[in-house]
């Protein structure tokens, strides 16, 4: 099984802690842009990237994935 990032589960944790796109772009030095993009699935994250956005989210990293 491979686990992948599912980019809903970033926009979940995301407005469920109320942070703005712009704010997660700001923390991850990143354009808003990007953010969005990630939150579409059409751009992924790095592995510093998606550490980073499971701190910020204060949520467990296996909580931005999911197994296929």
């Amino acid at each position: 099984m491979e686990e992948i990032v599912f980019p809903n589960q970033i926009r979940i944790h995301r407005k469920l802690r109320g942070v703005s796109m712009q704010d997660l772009a700001d923390k991850l030095n990143i354009s808003l842009s990007a953010i969005s993009k990630i939150e579409k699935g059409y751009r992924r994250l790095n592995q510093e990237q998606l550490i980073s956005v499971a701190e910020i989210l204060d949520c467990p990293l296996q909580e931005l994935y999911v197994n296929e």
